[in-house]
C-alpha cells in the first residue's frame, strides 16, 4: 500500500514538473514583447488526475494578475475547465523622461532614455521606440522620470488653427481658390472647418500644409 502511494506521488510530481515546463514555454510566446517577466503561480485547480494548457482559450492579463486557460482530466480521462493564476512582474525596455516636457512641446529624442522597467501597472501603452522625425508633441505636461505612452502623444498636425490657407473649389477643371483661416488643427487627409474673410463657414479637405479642397 505504501509502495503504491510513493508511485501515485511520484507520477504527480513528475506531471507537475511536465505542466511548469509546459507554463513556462507558453508564457515565454505569450509575453514575447517584453524584454524579462516575474511570475508566481498563486492558484491551482484541485481534484484532478492530469492537466494540460487549453490553447484555445484566452490568456487574461490585468495588471500584475494573469489567468491561464487549462483542461482538468480525471482517471477516466473525463475532461473539465479551469484556471490556472498567477502572479506577474512585465519587464521592457521603453522611453523615460530626463526632463519636463510642456502641453504641445515638440518631442526630440534627447528628451529620453530607453531604460528596462517593470511595466506591470503602467496605465496606457508604453513606447518603446518612436520616430521622432514623424513629428510628435505632448499632449499634456509630462513629467521628468515618466514612462512614455501612446496617450500623451499625437502626430503634429499639417495645419494649425488660425493658419491662413487656400481653400480651392471648382468642377470641370477649373479651379476656384481663396485665401481661408483654419478653426480646427488637422493633418493631410482630415476634414476641417475654415472660414473666409466675409465670416463664411466651410468644411474642407487637407490637401498639404498649405491648401485644403471644399468639402460640397
Amino acid at each position: 500500500m505504501i509502495s503504491l502511494l510513493i508511485i501515485l506521488l511520484q507520477i504527480f510530481s513528475q506531471s507537475n514538473k511536465q505542466f511548469e515546463t509546459q507554463l513556462k514555454n507558453y508564457l515565454d510566446e505569450k509575453l514575447s514583447t517584453c524584454d524579462s517577466y516575474e511570475y508566481e503561480i498563486t492558484g491551482m485547480p484541485k481534484n484532478y488526475f492530469r492537466l494540460e494548457l487549453d490553447y484555445d482559450r484566452e490568456f487574461i492579463i490585468n495588471k500584475n494578475n494573469a489567468t491561464v486557460p487549462v483542461k482538468l482530466y480525471d482517471k477516466r480521462n473525463n475532461v473539465s475547465l479551469s484556471i490556472v493564476t498567477l502572479k506577474i512582474k512585465l519587464y521592457k525596455k521603453v522611453l523615460v523622461t530626463i526632463q519636463e516636457i510642456n502641453r504641445n512641446e515638440q518631442l526630440s529624442g534627447t528628451y529620453f532614455e530607453r531604460k528596462v522597467i517593470d511595466i506591470t501597472n503602467i496605465r496606457g501603452k508604453p513606447i518603446s521606440d518612436l520616430n521622432f522625425t514623424e513629428g510628435y508633441r505632448a499632449k499634456t505636461k509630462i513629467k521628468r522620470g515618466s514612462v512614455l505612452i501612446e496617450e500623451l502623444i499625437e502626430q503634429i498636425p499639417d495645419i494649425f488653427y488660425n493658419d491662413k490657407i487656400i481653400l480651392h473649389a471648382g468642377r470641370n477643371g477649373v479651379d476656384i481658390s481663396t485665401e481661408v483661416i483654419a478653426k480646427e488643427e488637422g493633418k493631410i487627409g482630415d476634414v476641417i472647418r475654415v472660414v473666409t474673410n466675409d465670416n463664411k463657414i466651410f468644411k474642407a479637405k487637407i490637401i498639404d500644409k498649405y491648401n485644403v479642397s471644399l468639402i460640397e
